[in-house]
């Protein structure tokens, strides 16, 4: 999820929608959908929950995400998050205060930061 995160970054880096799906499929990542979870710690947001965009077939699911001012924040390694939310019905039911993780620990040892943002 951080390494998309960084894409989205990278893609959409003044605030302009991205459709994830086509980002996500040029990855060398598996692909899962697992993405769009980072829309419970507020890092990306939706075009249907901003403008209330749906589809012909009448579903909420668009594609379109865009990186938010806390996404940017943890991108650059100025903030960090709680590392465990609870969700329930696609709502976020209860937040561990700790631990809390930074997106260099999130990216883990399988990607380098310093690689990627240069």
């Amino acid at each position: 999820m951080a390494y998309v995160l960084l894409a989205l970054h990278r893609k959409g880096a003044r605030g302009e929608w991205v459709y994830l799906p086509d980002l996500v499929s040029s990855l060398a990542i598996p692909q899962g959908g697992d993405y769009a979870k980072l829309r419970f710690w507020r890092l990306i947001e939706s075009k249907s929950a901003v403008e209330g965009a749906i589809r012909s077939d009448g579903s909420k699911r668009v594609g379109w995400w865009r990186i938010t001012p806390q996404g940017k924040a943890f991108v650059r390694n100025m903030s960090r998050l709680p590392k465990h939310l609870h969700t329930y019905n696609n709502d976020v039911v209860r937040q561990d205060e700790l631990p809390t993780i930074n997106i260099v620990e999130a990216l883990g040892e399988k990607f380098n930061y310093a690689d990627i943002m240069s």
